[in-house]
Parts: structure tokens; C-alpha cells; sequence
């Protein structure tokens, strides 16, 4: 939201600062003013194409040059040449293909950008009618007001204004173009909104800055008004001429002065309460579901210090390429970033009946990665159809991360059916027959029971209240005993 708001203080800085009368001087200069107005907006008429151009080039460029580089790249890897983006597009767009992954509503971009943004979301999506609305206010303003308050507060404004309402609808159509083309496709997902987030930032900054503005204005004409007012009157009572137009001057300057205290004022207003509310957010995200971050570090770490602690004899036998295996929580894997050299992810067969991904091989999709070093199983396919080779049996693997209830993971017990209905897929394997006695369990971390949270604890994190009102599931790690 900084860097959104900066910028658009640079474009004001470097297109809109210089341009408006002193609305301090006598009748004449303020006609000079006017002209002045004029011939900036003329300026900045001629100046917006060749600024225009000058950014589509830059892009452009860069566009190209970035593109040359990824082309490089992807024919390195797939062994020929072809375009990820094009395809991508045409698979989610022209072949209707991403159904396949699920379907979701309207709102759930709605709910997804309320709570990801809150306030800025809302000034953000609306923020051109919004700027419309505003400069009409500003308008209706402008022709009822009287006296030299308003002309001193609101004249560089009514430049700028007038000037930024074609920029505003020129950077911020992208917004609504993105909109368009992401919100009718059947299947949602949070990252299909992330190019539209600096616009929703700028669009927000863009509404406070104008609502600002307007509000300073309406106050410098309460002040220029009420100034006339008392001015009258000192005429009545025989004052003096000279000291009436100082009098009635002095609010105008006081109004102008304020103005910026103003405009600060009401975008403390707006943006305080969305910071805090982006900081709930933040805490109780990191609280609530931080949990698979920690049990990937744990383990990590865990066969980091086994190794380094075996003796330099064994450690050629304790490196043999190890599994740490996923059930149902094969989608909350963060990366391979996040496993050690010679560990790989294995797949534990789960209630999910969809295509499961794999690694990336040494060869890319190259015939080569075939006979290469690693574990390929099985092919894709652009149905989304279960890929039974992609499975390993428990019995493969050397850890195995799951997310259990705090009063059935890992236990024992054979007789309480109920619990045992709750039982994970990995639990029920790691306690078959086969398996019993070999796992234990050697890190647990807190992950948030969402069906029995209630909506405020889900959403937001708030101390005082929170207490045992968020109910805590578990992300279990569990070691094979050796």
C-alpha cells in the first residue's frame, strides 16, 4: 500500500503540482490562475501520449527480453519449443479443463479478498466508480460554494483531478479486465487474484487520497461561509473595509493550511483500522496454520543432526535416499526446498482419487529423466485422473507427516470404534498389523480444527478472547524405529 501511495504522490508531484492560481490574490490574478489552470491541462494533454508510449515500449521490452530467457529455459528442460503460458490458457480457458479441480462459487472471491484485504479491497474494487462519484461531489461543491476558501483549498485539486479521472480509468481498467476474465471461470483459487493486488492497493490509496481532498474542500467552504458571515457584520457595525478583507482572508489561509491535516486525518481513518485488521489476519494465520511449516523444519533438521551424528564409517549406508510420506495432507507440502538432499516425498494412498504430482527430474521431460537417478512414477494426464503408480507403500517409508485429533493420533487403542472412524489413512497404516510398534511419534504442533472453531477465531486473532475458544488439531511427525 507504501509503495502504491508513493507512487501516485510522484505522479501528482511530477504532473499535478504545478498548476493552480493563489487563490490569496485580488480578482485579477485569479483570472490569471484560471488561464494558468488551462494551460497545464493543455501541457498535460500533450504530455500524457508520448508518457503513454514511452511505458507500453519500456514494457514491452522488458516483456520480450524476460520471455527470450524463459523460452531458453523451458527448451533446456522439455526439449523443444513451446510456450507454458499459452498452453496454460488454453487448457483453462479454450478447453474448459480446470472443472476438473474443483468449482466454486462467486463468492468465494468475495470472502477470499474481504478477508485478505478487508477496507483496501472494498475502495479498491470500487475505487473508479468511486472516483467518479467523487469528482461529481467535488463539482456540485465547486458550484455552490462561495468566497476565496474554497478556491485556495480546492484549486490545485480540481487540476489534478480533472486530469487523473482519464489516468485512473486508463490504470485501473486492468483490474476489472482481470476480474472479468477470472470470476466466471468455474474453478477459483486465491493465487488467479494476485495480479490484481498492486491495482487494488493503488485504487484504495487513490479513493483515500480523493475522499481527502473533497472533505478538505467541504470544510473550506463551512470556513468561507461562516468568514462572510462574520465580515457582514463587522461592515454593519461601521469596521473597516481594509481590516474586513484581511478578516475574511484569514480562514481561507487557515483552510488551506488544514487541508493536509485533513486529507491525513481521513486516511488514518480508513487505513488504521484495515492495518489492524491485516495484522489480526497475519497473527492468526501464523497461529493457526503455521503448523505444517514447523513440522517440515523439524524434520529436516532431524535427519540433518542423525546424520552428521553417525559415525564416518556408516554414513555412506545412513545416506540411502529416504521417503517422508503424505496421506490426505499431500496438498499442504510447501516445497522440496524443504527436504533435505536425498529425501523425496512419497504418496500414501488417501480418500483423494485425483492426478497426485511428482518431482521434478534431473532431465525435465526429457526422454533421458526415464533411466535417470530418482523416483518417476507414472506419467500425467489432463483429466485429472487417479495415477495409481504415483502411490508407495508404507513399508517405503522413513517418515510419515499427518494431521490428527489430540485424542486419537497415534494411539493405541483398538476398541473405542468411533475414534477409530476419525483415524487417518497414514495412522490406520502406520497401526496395521504389519506396522504396529515400528512408528513413533517424534513432533507434534498446533493446527487449527476449523469445523470446531468458530468464524471470529478462524478469521482473526484476538488474544484476549481467544483462549480455548480455537480448537487444536495436531500435525503430527512420525519417525520408522530403526
Amino acid at each position: 500500500l507504501g509503495i502504491s501511495a508513493g507512487m501516485w504522490a510522484v505522479w501528482k508531484a511530477a504532473y499535478g503540482g504545478g498548476g493552480s492560481g493563489d487563490g490569496d490574490d485580488d480578482g485579477g490574478k485569479k483570472d490569471d490562475g484560471r488561464e494558468e489552470e488551462e494551460e497545464n491541462k493543455r501541457a498535460l494533454s500533450d504530455a500524457d501520449l508520448p508518457a503513454a508510449i514511452g511505458v507500453l515500449l519500456r514494457t514491452f521490452l522488458h516483456a520480450v527480453l524476460i520471455q527470450c530467457a524463459v523460452s531458453a529455459i523451458d527448451y533446456a528442460h522439455y526439449g523443444r519449443l513451446l510456450s507454458p503460458t499459452l498452453n496454460i490458457f488454453m487448457y483453462n480457458a479454450a478447453g474448459g479443463g480446470d472443472e476438473l479441480y474443483g468449482v466454486e462459487p462467486l463468492s468465494y472471491y468475495v470472502k477470499n479478498l474481504a478477508l485478505n484485504f478487508n477496507v483496501v479491497a472494498i475502495l479498491g474494487a470500487g475505487a473508479l466508480p468511486a472516483l467518479l462519484a467523487l469528482r461529481w461531489a467535488g463539482d456540485q461543491l465547486r458550484r455552490g460554494g462561495k468566497g476565496d476558501a474554497l478556491t485556495s483549498s480546492s484549486s490545485k485539486e480540481e487540476t489534478v483531478t480533472a486530469t487523473s479521472l482519464r489516468t485512473a480509468a486508463w490504470i485501473l481498467a486492468p483490474l476489472y479486465v482481470w476480474l472479468l476474465v477470472v470470476v466466471p471461470r468455474p474453478h477459483k483459487e486465491e493465487r488467479f487474484l494476485f495480479p490484481i493486488y498492486p491495482a487494488l492497493c493503488l485504487g484504495a490509496a487513490w479513493v483515500a487520497d480523493e475522499a481527502g481532498g473533497l472533505i478538505a474542500a467541504a470544510a473550506a467552504v463551512l470556513l468561507g461561509r461562516y468568514s462572510g458571515e462574520g465580515s457582514g457584520a463587522e461592515d454593519k457595525s461601521g469596521g473597516s473595509g481594509g481590516n474586513v478583507g484581511g478578516a475574511s482572508r484569514r480562514p481561507a489561509r487557515t483552510a488551506a493550511a488544514s487541508s493536509g491535516r485533513i486529507k491525513a486525518l481521513v486516511g488514518a481513518l480508513i487505513f488504521v483500522p484495515a492495518a489492524l485488521l491485516s495484522a489480526s489476519r497475519s497473527a492468526a494465520l501464523s497461529a493457526n496454520y503455521s503448523a505444517p511449516l514447523a513440522v517440515y523444519d523439524a524434520l529436516y533438521r532431524r535427519i540433518v543432526e542423525r546424520r552428521s551424528a553417525r559415525a564416518p564409517s556408516l554414513k555412506e549406508e545412513e545416506e540411502e535416499r529416504l521417503l517422508a510420506c503424505v496421506g490426505g495432507e499431500w496438498y499442504r507440502y510447501p516445497s522440496s526446498y524443504h527436504l533435505p538432499p536425498d529425501v523425496q516425498l512419497g504418496f500414501l494412498k488417501s480418500s483423494f482419487d485425483g492426478q497426485l504430482p511428482q518431482p521434478f527430474a534431473e532431465y525435465g521431460s526429457r526422454e533421458e529423466s526415464a533411466n535417470a537417478k530418482g523416483r518417476r512414477r507414472g506419467k500425467f494426464n489432463d483429466l485429472n485422473e487417479e495415477e495409481t503408480e504415483r502411490y508407495v507403500d508404507i513399508a517405503e517409508c522413513s517418515y510419515v507427516i499427518e494431521l490428527v485429533d489430540n485424542d486419537n493420533g497415534g494411539s493405541d487403542s483398538e476398541d473405542d470404534s468411533v475414534n477409530a472412524k476419525k483415524k487417518p489413512e497414514c495412522v490406520e497404516y502406520m497401526e496395521s498389523s504389519k506396522e504396529r510398534g515400528r512408528w513413533s511419534e517424534v513432533a507434534r504442533y498446533d493446527f487449527l480444527d476449523a469445523e470446531r472453531t468458530s468464524f471470529l477465531h478462524r478469521v482473526l486473532y484476538v488474544p484476549f478472547l481467544r483462549g480455548d475458544r480455537a480448537v487444536m488439531k495436531s500435525y503430527a511427525l512420525f519417525e520408522r524405529a530403526r
